[in-house]
């Protein structure tokens, strides 16, 4: 009993460390990837990534005061609230 309790722990572990292990061990970096790209994704690549990373930020900082924010999010994300007792006592549900 104590043995197969024992293989039991021993297989977990090298489950539980080995797998992320070899994954890590054989995902491409992001340099390799980069290079599996064709000239012309590479090119469009370097020109846009400043500004794409640009736009990210300036998203990341939006939830960042939305989150501070009481407000609902969708007020805050612009997306227009439907006040369902209003439609239905103006008739027009």
């Amino acid at each position: 009993m104590q043995r197969k309790l024992m293989e039991y722990y021993s297989s977990g572990t090298v489950i539980c460390v080995g797998g992320p292990a070899l994954v890590q061990a054989i995902r491409p970096t992001d340099e390799e990837l980069f290079k599996r790209y064709n000239p012309e994704l590479q090119r469009r690549s370097l020109e846009e990534g400043d500004r794409r990373a640009q736009e990210f930020d300036d998203y990341v900082n939006k939830l960042k005061q939305w989150s501070k924010s009481d407000k609902s999010s969708m007020f805050l994300s612009g997306v227009k609230r439907i006040d369902w007792e209003d439609r239905w006592a103006n008739g027009s549900g």
